[in-house]
């Protein structure tokens, strides 16, 4: 089969996969609600606003790929919807995947063997593993274009390029990393050093030359970005890193080891693969004690530096203590190395006279294609992490709806205070559908669009990536509004008390908020039901079309309902 037709066919592959994908999730417009903070800036942007958040005025940079928000603010700028983001999104797949077969195809044929059924065993890989799916497609995030870059460079110290003109496509891609993800200040430094390790093994010139060039411009780009960022931010790294990243060292590593436990337990493949990287290092060093010449071949040390990447990449999300979403968003751009790793070791098998060896090297496509819908089918069966178990319920779909909601909250708002001159300020969890649709001034109490909570000095320790909220700011900023519910006997309605740190039952919360149903008397389906500030009910009673009718008061101990 010729390239374009592999390529048509991993286009066909990964569309028909992303549409089951988005199909399961209810066909979501507009991707998840941290998306929607991306497109907040992207819109403004695109309309003269700078790089602001919703309409509120002052410069914060509340994501974490300035490319991405790039890209997006393009799509926006030439009236294209978030269709063109998922499209967008799917291309990044395509090409990450037609770079990775291509170089499935390249170990194949040096190794002897056919490259066409390891490839095909690639694919299912990836196309029935829904988690990597989801978060590389409809939910519209920069992971597809991280995920993109990461192949490449990880692509890149597995065969290293041989020729000058070779490393064009790894060059770029390392001189635009530090725009797509915060990550590449670690993760390019690493990378040279693995490939100026390997040059110097190997005394290739062509390969220690273009290091120290890669890492000069490299330092170049870190300085103009960090300075592009002290000018127009304040701040030097993406305001992400503030909200969501403890200054605890040892709470990171806890919370992030468990986040690195649950990826790892996810599925069959993850965890193979990881043993296969771990055991790629460990029979490095053993051959490296034992037959020092055979572990000097560039091969072998190509191998070695290839795991140690990845492990690499496993680090990171550690370091900063993880995320919150289910399904391990930072971890998933490494699950196509993984696979990779899998997959060469497949390749690798040398003929044998041991039968299970030898049924291996004829067969080794087909077992993996197995394991593949193994894993897939049966292990994840229970664990909600597989398209087997999504017939009931993704586990991020209401992420999704979170969203949708937080749009349609923005546009009940704009109706029901259309009559006020200066729109309430409105504090929220969820900061990224209501950005999208509400006309006034929004205060992220997570803290990744407002610098009041991020910039705090607090412990940042709590929900998982979410904790920068503290009550002192609250009190300084005072918001009209509060979105959320009071904790009561069902567990659900103790979300918004738990993530803002037991505020709702502060003394000091109840003597300046109460909650109840704030409706347009013209108009007895437009109304809100959430705490508002009793200064902003006492501007608000002068507007005899907005009727207020408080429907639970805090005794002290607990909500409790009012009778009318």
């Amino acid at each position: 089969m010729n390239s374009a037709l592999k390529l048509l066919a991993l286009l066909a592959c990964l569309g028909l996969a992303t549409f089951y994908i988005y199909q399961i999730h209810g066909a979501p417009p507009v991707g998840i609600d941290d998306a929607n903070i991306f497109f907040t800036y992207s819109h403004n942007l695109a309309a003269g606003k700078g790089i602001v958040y919703a309409n509120n005025p002052e410069p914060v940079e509340g994501f974490t790929s300035l490319a991405w928000m790039l890209i997006c603010a393009l799509l926006f700028a030439a009236g294209f919807s978030e269709t063109a983001v998922l499209i967008v999104s799917v291309l990044l797949l395509v090409g990450t995947h037609a770079y990775i077969t291509g170089l499935i195809g390249r170990i194949a044929s040096a190794n002897g063997r056919s490259s066409l059924p390891y490839q095909l065993a690639y694919v299912f890989f990836i196309i029935l593993s829904a988690p990597y799916m989801t978060w590389m497609t409809i939910t519209l995030m920069d992971t597809c274009l991280w995920g993109l870059v990461v192949a490449i460079i990880a692509g890149s110290i597995l065969s290293p390029p041989e020729r000058a003109s070779q490393w064009l496509l790894p060059s770029m891609v390392i001189v635009a990393a530090p725009v797509v993800r915060p990550e590449s200040m670690l993760v390019v430094p690493f990378a040279l050093s693995l490939l100026w390790r390997y040059g110097v093994r190997i005394s290739d010139d062509t390969c220690l030359r273009a290091t120290r060039s890669l890492f000069v411009a490299f330092l170049a780009i870190m300085a103009v970005l960090t300075g592009f960022r002290l000018w127009y931010f304040g701040y030097p790294l993406p305001n992400t890193y503030y909200a969501k990243v403890s200054p605890s060292l040892i709470y990171n590593i806890s919370t992030g080891f468990d986040y690195l436990v649950e990826f790892l337990g996810s599925g069959i493949l993850v965890g193979i693969g990881t043993i296969v990287l771990i055991v790629l290092v460990i029979l490095n060093a053993l051959r490296r004690l034992q037959q020092p010449a055979l572990a000097a071949s560039s091969t072998s040390l190509n191998y070695q530096h290839y795991a140690l990447f990845c492990l690499l990449l496993f680090v990171l999300p550690v370091l900063t203590g993880g995320d919150h979403f289910a399904m391990s968003r930072f971890l998933q751009p490494v699950f196509p190395l993984l696979c990779l790793a899998l997959v060469i070791f497949f390749i690798e098998i040398r003929p044998s006279q041991k039968p299970f060896v030898a049924f291996l090297y004829r067969h080794g496509a087909v077992v993996l294609i197995l394991l593949a819908l193994l894993d897939c089918v049966l292990f994840a069966w229970g664990n909600g992490a597989s398209l087997s178990s999504w017939r009931w319920e993704s586990p991020i779909d209401n992420e999704f709806r979170i969203a949708e909601k937080g749009i349609a909250l923005g546009i009940r708002l704009n109706s029901l205070f259309a009559e006020l001159p200066v729109k309430p300020g409105v504090a929220v969890i969820p900061a990224g559908g209501i950005a999208r649709s509400y006309s006034g001034p929004i205060i992220d109490l997570l803290g990744l669009n407002d610098l009041r909570f991020s910039h705090y000095q607090g412990k940042r320790e709590g929900m998982r990536g979410h904790a920068s909220f503290e009550k002192e700011p609250f009190f300084s900023i005072c918001p009209d509004i509060l979105i959320g519910v009071p904790p009561g006997a069902d567990k659900g309605t103790w979300f918004t008390n738990d993530t803002l740190k037991g505020l709702l039952l502060e003394p000091a919360f109840a003597a300046q908020y109460r909650y109840g149903s704030l409706a347009r008397v013209d108009f007895s389906d437009l109304q809100l039901t959430s705490f508002f500030s009793l200064s902003f009910l006492a501007a608000v009673a002068d507007y005899p079309q907005l009727k207020f009718t408080e429907t639970m008061r805090f005794d002290g101990t607990s909500y409790v309902k009012l009778a009318h």
